[in-house]
C-alpha cells in the first residue's frame, strides 16, 4: 500500500521459503520505501536504508550500485529493523 501524500509504504507480512525452511516475518507499520541496494569497492558491505550514516558517507568514485554479493551493512540491518 503506498500512502502518496508522505510517499511512505506499508509493510506487509512475508512468507519466505529457503529449502525446507519457512520464515513467517511480520511486518507493521508505515516506513520508507526501499531503495536500490549499493556498496563501495573499498568496504566488505552493501547498503540498502538512505539514512545510514556509513552508506551516505561513501565517495562517488568509491560508490557503485547494486549488492556487489557483499552482507547487509549492520547499520542498515538495524535501521530496517527500526523501520527508520
Amino acid at each position: 500500500m503506498l500512502d502518496n501524500a508522505h510517499g511512505l509504504v506499508k509493510r506487509l507480512s512475508v512468507l519466505t521459503t529457503t529449502g525446507s525452511r519457512h520464515t513467517h516475518t511480520e511486518r507493521k507499520g508505515w516506513v520508507m520505501p526501499m531503495v536500490h541496494p549499493w556498496h563501495s569497492v573499498k568496504q566488505e558491505v552493501r547498503h540498502d536504508n538512505t539514512t545510514c550514516k556509513t552508506g551516505n558517507n561513501i565517495e562517488d568514485d568509491n560508490r557503485r550500485e547494486g549488492t556487489g554479493n557483499k552482507p547487509l551493512c549492520k547499520e542498515c540491518e538495524h535501521l530496517n529493523r527500526q523501520g527508520k
